[in-house]
């Protein structure tokens, strides 16, 4: 990511799968449709808040990273 493609990865990184359309052939990365691929790493099947109202936050922090199935299109 730098100032050139910026927006457009901040754009896919926030392109959640079935409900916002990806965004195709960022600046500087290979080819293809970028998304978020939240839908396999938060494990969607867990209740993270107690109340209905609540607001869950995931922070993914790792050294490299390791896209899943659904970041490239």
């Amino acid at each position: 990511m730098n100032e050139t493609n910026f927006r457009t990865a901040l754009l896919a990184s926030g392109a959640i799968p079935v409900t916002i359309q990806g965004v195709d052939d960022i600046y500087g990365a290979p080819r293809g449709r970028y998304r978020d691929g939240g839908m396999i790493d938060y494990g969607i099947n867990q209740r993270y808040v107690f109340h209905d109202n609540d607001i869950a936050l995931f922070f993914n922090h790792q050294k490299r990273i390791i896209p899943g199935w659904m970041d490239n299109g």
